[in-house]
């Protein structure tokens, strides 16, 4: 199917601007600008299925479809790539035996070189990493392709309607669209997918296997985190720079109220971690830096500065606070709290996970703070009921699994005859 001649040429203007922002941002960070290089480059082997996870919250939805492959034993025909620094170590870090690269930037030639290199039979997306030049070529080579967890935020939806003309060119390319919610169901029908093609089902991010966590090792990981077994533990997780202030004033005001609480504060992004230290030390916090290794004494704040962690940490603690939600980005994923049994807080900006909010507040697993007072209050109600609204919140989080099972079926569907 032929991609109309205005379409190219927007996607190639917008391509060529955004070369321009990746060589400017690589003039200001460092870091950026390690993985330029490697953008770049394909990779010398082929692989049978490509999956492709823009960061660490994408990455997460896609751990548990490349466990399913693992066990279908088609891990040694995967290759897994990312957009960002943090992905990729993510990534190499639970799949070593899988290949990983980088996106190709989204230059024509690149990406032609790219999918001739790699040569798939299949291609996975998570979410909604619409790059045109990519979803153009997917088209013109003929390769079957999946859209998995695909949403578009309040936020962008406007954006994408007003150039619907533009964007259904690179819908079009994908065979199914597994949406997480009705609405954004109808949002990608709008935008021109095929309403035949575009199914709801539940985030394979929801289908994360809690691993298993005895009492004795999680008397363990309190210790190693320098976290006595009285204390009522409060882990606030995927917090944005703005949060930080407002977590940590809420924690003491509340732990002033209550002598036994303690908190592991994980800042969402590497590259904050130093400035949450700093803000710590300016307060006169004393904190242990996970990175340093296990605590060689106790105390009551924790700075989870590592990689990785965060989800089994939840399982240590009493009640979970989950960040992106006190500024308008539109909150991250309750149920990583949730998995362990434990009641949610979360700030009023929910909407990229509106409906699982919607379900833990109403079966009380999940409770809506405004600011520092707020977040105080709960904490210290929360201390006294964190088991039965704990169990309501699994109990959601139990009840919402099975979005992998069906990327499988949709994968079978696509892939027959093909793999």
């Amino acid at each position: 199917m032929r991609i109309p001649l205005a379409v190219r040429l927007t996607g190639g203007l917008l391509s060529f601007l955004g070369i321009l922002y990746v060589l400017f941002r690589s003039l200001r960070d460092r870091r950026f600008r390690a993985t330029v290089l490697d953008r770049l480059r394909a990779p010398k082997e082929q692989a049978n299925i490509w999956l492709h996870a823009a960061s660490l919250g994408e990455v997460e939805g896609l751990i548990p479809v490349v466990l399913r492959l693992r066990e279908a034993h088609l891990s040694s025909s995967l290759l897994i790539t990312v957009t960002s620094a943090t992905g990729k170590a993510l990534v190499e870090k639970r799949f070593p035996e899988i290949r990983s690269a980088y996106l190709p930037l989204d230059l024509r030639f690149l990406v032609c070189r790219f999918l001739r290199k790699v040569s798939p039979r299949v291609i996975i997306i998570f979410e909604t990493e619409l790059w045109p030049q990519l979803c153009f070529e997917i088209r013109n080579h003929g390769i079957q392709a999946l859209l998995v967890n695909g949403r578009i935020s309040d936020r962008t939806a406007p954006r994408y309607q007003r150039f619907r003309w533009f964007f259904k060119e690179g819908i079009l390319a994908f065979r199914e669209i597994l949406a997480q919610t009705p609405v954004d169901r109808e949002r990608f029908v709008a935008l021109g997918a095929l309403p035949e093609r575009v199914t709801v089902s539940s985030s394979t991010k929801f289908d994360i296997i809690r691993p298993p966590l005895s009492s004795e090792e999680r008397a363990h990981l309190r210790q190693e985190l320098g976290i006595r077994a009285d204390r009522v533990l409060l882990v606030a997780g995927s917090v944005r720079p703005e949060e930080l202030p407002i977590v940590l004033d809420g924690y003491l005001t509340a732990k002033a109220a209550n002598p036994q609480l303690a908190v592991v504060i994980a800042p969402r992004h590497p590259e904050r971690f130093d400035e949450a230290a700093e803000l710590l030390t300016s307060r006169g916090v004393e904190f242990h830096r996970r990175k340093l290794g296990p605590a060689l004494g106790e105390g009551d704040v924790v700075l989870l500065d590592t990689l990785g962690e965060l989800r089994r940490i939840y399982g240590c603690g009493e009640i979970g606070f989950v960040g992106g939600s006190l500024v308008d980005i539109g909150g991250h994923n309750p149920l990583e709290p949730a998995m362990w049994g434990i009641p949610v807080l979360m700030g009023p900006y929910s909407q990229n996970v509106r409906e699982v909010v919607s379900q833990l507040e109403q079966c009380g697993g999940l409770f809506t703070v405004r600011g520092s007072a707020d977040l105080a209050e709960q904490i210290l109600k929360r201390t006294g009921d964190y088991q039965s609204s704990g169990a309501r919140a699994h109990a959601v989080w139990r009840s919402l699994s099975g979005g992998c099972d069906r990327v499988i079926e949709s994968l079978k569907r696509v892939t027959e005859g093909v793999l």
